[in-house]
């Protein structure tokens, strides 16, 4: 199947907030892109066509509104919309501290 995505998505788990009937609700953040990103919400109801989102690299969060692109038990798709420049380049530096963070995740220590 050929990839549509405009942007590359990488890979992370990383806590995730979605902001929805005036409540947070926690999920997992499975991939991320500067246009959307994978959610994995378990046993949580899936949230309304456009909702709040939240993610965090360290600590730093930035809040960005999203449109569920698709939903299957237990995960969605959401694509970000109304981005800023300033949003844009903040998830930017989220994508870039994910990344980091994945890398040193990655390494295998060496052994003398």
């Amino acid at each position: 199947m050929e990839e549509r995505r405009a942007e590359p998505r990488l890979r992370a788990s990383t806590a995730a907030i979605a902001i929805f009937d005036g409540q947070p609700h926690r999920f997992r953040l499975r991939d991320i892109s500067l246009g959307g990103a994978l959610l994995e919400r378990g046993e949580a109801a899936a949230p309304p066509a456009v909702h709040t989102m939240i993610v965090r690299a360290g600590n730093k969060w930035l809040k960005l509104l999203a449109r569920t692109a698709w939903s299957a038990p237990g995960f969605h798709g959401v694509r970000f919309i109304a981005q800023t420049e300033v949003e844009r380049l903040e998830l930017g530096e989220i994508i870039d501290r994910l990344c980091a963070h994945e890398s040193r995740r990655r390494r295998v220590p060496r052994t003398a």
